[in-house]
Order: structure tokens, then sequence, then C-alpha cells
């Protein structure tokens, strides 16, 4: 703990959960501003797609699509609530935290958004880990198919299986770092780790977007802005 405390004096940063820097402010808006454009255009691609051909019609797309826009909003009401109750110059001017009506009609909102999109966001990550069981294994018939594929649906089917890990992987380990935070108090002997999961827990919506948007760049190849775009076929899943 005087180690952790330590870091915080030499860097003065903020780095404990829940105050917010300018340093942590200027992250935040920076990986919003880049990834979440990124996320919102293959969401409208996948979408789109839905128009002109049949590839993207599984309902594994379907919920990625519907998924991904839970975890910009999710992104960005936790954004929202960490800059509006801990970036004091923002405390500050905020009119409805000096007024007691607003200030609980506003954050009532904010926190059940809140929590009915990290809802959502746990539900089509355990859906689309059934989904991609299903079809690794299983084919329309429920006959073990897992042999008998092509290369190249194959290789698609590697890439979906790594998106939908890499879902899973951020899930875990967000409901592990804020099951830790809350499971110590301040007067508990060794507050260490509930330190150390504050240290991570402002950043794991940074690191949600980011490693979103490589899985989407890798799985999705034919929906790639035209400037990286490869020539390259990817059969449906």
């Amino acid at each position: 703990m005087l180690f952790l405390e330590s870091i915080q004096k030499i860097f003065n940063f903020g780095l404990f959960y829940p105050e917010v820097s300018t340093v942590e402010l200027v992250f935040h808006s920076l990986i919003l501003l880049t990834t979440c454009p990124v996320i919102f255009y293959f969401v409208i691609e996948i979408m789109l797609s839905w128009l002109r051909s049949e590839e993207f019609k599984a309902s594994l797309f379907k919920i990625i699509a519907y998924g991904k826009i839970a975890d910009v909003i999710t992104a960005l009401l936790y954004f929202i609530t960490r800059i509006t109750k801990f970036y004091c110059p923002i405390v500050e001017s905020l009119v409805w935290n000096k007024n007691q009506e607003s200030f609980i009609i506003f954050w009532s909102w904010v926190k059940n958004l809140g929590y009915f999109f990290s809802t959502v966001q746990l539900t089509q990550c355990c859906y689309m880990t059934l989904i991609r069981f299903i079809g690794v294994w299983f084919d329309d018939d429920g006959t073990n198919n897992n042999h008998h594929r092509d290369k190249n649906k194959r290789e698609f089917g590697s890439r979906v299986t790594f998106y939908v890990l890499v879902d899973v992987v951020n899930n875990v380990i967000q409901c592990v770092v804020e099951q830790v935070h809350i499971s110590y108090n301040d007067n508990d002997p060794d507050i260490s780790w509930k330190l150390i999961a504050g240290m991570i827990k402002p950043y794991m919506n940074d690191i949600n977007c980011i490693t979103t948007t490589i899985a989407m760049f890798v799985m999705f190849k034919d929906l790639r802005p035209n400037f990286c775009r490869r020539n390259e076929i990817s059969p449906s899943a």
C-alpha cells in the first residue's frame, strides 16, 4: 500500500479511483474520439450489408452490431459520470450539482442507464459465446462439422472466434476488477488490492473500446474503409 501511495505522490496524476486528473481526462477523451467513430462505422456497415447480401445476416452479427452500440453508450455514460462527479473544474461549474432535485434526477437517469447497458453488454457477450460455440461444433442438423470446413471458412471462423474471445475477456476482467474494488472497505487492514483495482477501473472502458476496434478490424475485412481494405473475400460464418 505504501508503494502505491508513493507512486501517487511521485507522478501526481491522481491515479487512485475516483479522482480524475487532467491527464486522465485528456486520455479518456482521445480514446473515445478515436475508437467510437470506428466502432460506429463498422456497426453501420454491418447494418447496411443486411440490405445487399446475406453475408452478415446471421444472428451473431446482429448481436455484435447492437452489442457494440451498448458498449459505446456504456463508455460514454461512464466518461460523463467520471468527469462530472470527480473532475473538480467541471464539478464546480455544473449548476445541477448545486440543486439537490436536479442532482437526484440527473444521476438517477445516468445510473439506471449505466446499469441497463452494462447488463446488455454481459447478456450479448453470453449469447455471442453460445452462438459461436454452436456454430463451430455443429451444423444445422446437429452433426459435428468441425473437420469438414474449407480453408477460407475456417480462416473466417477463426477471426470470429478471436472477436468473441476478446469480448469475453474484456467482460470477465471488467467484472473481476469491479468485484475486487467493492470487496474491500477503507477499514480493512490491507487494501492494496482495492487500490490496484482503483487504478485499473477508470481505464477498463477505454481498454474495451481499443480492443473492440482492433477485433472489428480483424474480423470484418470486407467492411473496412477503402484505404485499408484488402482484396479478400470473407465467407459467412
